[in-house]
């Protein structure tokens, strides 16, 4: 019988882990063939050295989106089918609900429901990261690679960052039972205005 998918996770070191709840690393034979994706509420960065995958929108057959060298998943309010290759391997980025924009320096509003390249968030920059990871040694130098980038890429973080940051925080300990008043109050800014920060962040 074939080897299992193996899915090797870590967890990055301050002040990566942040923003960044882990990275990981899966390779080997697809145990299906397509796959449902429900939403979540976080991106994904992936460098891909498998086959490409072809991504669909619930109930369509044409494919929004290829995905080969590298992407970005930005949140989705509807499911997701992924048409597998039989063999995967891919490094994996897994970003907090309010961590991935110090890295891609855009509003994340713009990733709604895309599948983005990573050449086009990143430049030439993609290529290099793809490269240096296929020259790792082992999957744990791999993941060195990637703690190294992503500290290079971290952006300061501004006010704006640290309100969104909070207010994220208190919906996720409140399981977001909590109002946009209510956070209003608690940060001292009108609803409007905090609305208007999630919405550049």
């Amino acid at each position: 019988m074939p080897s299992p998918m193996a899915h090797i996770s870590y967890i990055p070191s301050p002040p990566l882990n942040s923003y960044i709840d882990d990275l990981y690393y899966i390779d080997g034979p697809a145990p299906y063939s397509r796959l449902k994706v429900l939403p979540m509420p976080s991106l994904h960065l992936m460098v891909n050295f498998g086959s490409d995958f072809q991504v669909h929108q619930a109930d369509q057959a044409t494919p929004v989106a290829t995905c080969s060298e590298g992407w970005v998943v930005g949140l989705w309010n509807s499911y997701q089918v992924v048409d597998w290759q039989a063999n995967v391997r891919f490094f994996g980025v897994h970003f907090k609900p309010d961590g991935a924009y110090p890295f891609l320096q855009l509003p994340l509003s713009e990733l709604h429901n895309q599948v983005v390249s990573l050449e086009a968030l990143w430049n030439h920059l993609a290529a290099e990261l793809r490269q240096r990871l296929y020259d790792a040694p082992t999957v744990r130098a791999g993941f060195a690679v990637l703690e190294r980038l992503l500290l290079a890429r971290l952006c300061v973080e501004s006010n704006e960052l640290s309100v969104v940051h909070y207010a994220v925080n208190e919906i996720m300990q409140n399981h977001g039972l909590v109002s946009i008043r209510e956070l209003s109050k608690r940060i001292g800014i009108s609803q409007n205005h905090l609305c208007t920060q999630f919405k550049r962040i």
